[in-house]
């Protein structure tokens, strides 16, 4: 799923809620929450992270005239209002059997989102085994995309071995769970930690049925997604380089795999206005390839 970007009508005295916001819980469970809000339009998306929650995206309606607002996804839901100015918001919310109140404050009017997409090389260890045992490390090639809360990455380590491991990542904050997909049994069977926007990531795996567990770290040697010309940035540069590759004006590209950004197989004009959209703020991140 690919997110709409901020998009005001510019009409003066209509509420806009977009940009960073840290959000307190109250009642039933309390907690806090920081999450990037895109408005375009009376339409309205939230996404990041909750204490002792998975990270969330949340979308739904809001009134731009009166700050009415309500949002729902993945078994929760939340309702409220925002102040005339945008900058806070308070409300209800449910979840999963639980309800409470919720109160916002705007901390910065920019939606900052983390991009995990890109190639990285992981580096795994050394871990200590629970039982007596020689220490364990494993260095990895892998191949992240990310859209919205939804994390895939396919790995190709020295020692473990080729395995496709999918989970979650708070947009806002950068922390992010990877597990074996349903059906797979990979010798690393867990991956929590932090990604960051300059391109490292750090935190804690576990392999062969969490017997194992240890430090990794990461550095992203490519990307974001659509990054064509291999710059590490995804801007209207990359359109112009995938069009005239298309028209048959040059023979390759730098980052071939990287231009693909529907995951079709080929490289065209599509890939192109993708990219032109996600630099105009039409889409906050880009499609998650299949």
């Amino acid at each position: 799923m690919a997110l709409p970007g901020r998009g005001g009508t510019g009409a003066q005295n209509e509420i806009d809620v977009s940009g960073d916001w840290e959000i307190t819980l109250g009642g039933t469970l309390s907690g806090s929450c920081h999450a990037g809000a895109v408005q375009r339009s009376d339409n309205l998306f939230l996404g990041g992270g909750c204490t002792l929650t998975t990270p969330l995206m949340l979308e739904g309606q809001i009134d731009r005239r009166t700050g009415e607002l309500s949002v729902t996804g993945l078994g929760v839901a939340a309702s409220g209002q925002a102040s005339k100015s945008g900058d806070s918001m308070s409300g209800t919310w449910t979840a999963f059997g639980l309800s409470g109140t919720f109160t916002g404050t705007r901390v910065d009017v920019t939606p900052h989102f983390v991009d995990a997409t890109g190639r990285w090389e992981l580096r795994l260890g050394p871990g200590q085994p629970l039982a007596a045992g020689e220490a364990f490390s494993d260095a990895c090639a892998a191949e992240l995309r990310q859209s919205a809360v939804v994390l895939r990455a396919a790995l190709d380590c020295d020692v473990s071995g080729e395995m496709v491991l999918g989970g979650g990542i708070d947009p806002v904050e950068g922390e992010f769970y990877l597990l074996p997909l349903h059906g797979s049994e990979p010798p690393i069977t867990q991956i929590h930690g932090t990604v960051t926007a300059s391109g490292t990531m750090a935190g804690l795996f576990y392999a062969e049925s969490a017997e194992l567990s240890g430090p990794f770290d990461g550095t992203r040697l490519a990307g974001p997604l659509g990054d064509a010309n291999c710059n590490e940035t995804v801007n209207s540069i990359d359109a112009s380089v995938i069009l005239q590759l298309d028209a048959g004006l040059v023979a390759s590209i730098a980052c071939l795999s990287f231009a693909d950004v529907t995951g079709e197989g080929s490289v065209n004009s599509v890939d192109a206005v993708l990219i032109l959209q996600h630099e105009a703020g039409l889409l906050v991140s880009l499609p998650l390839r299949r």
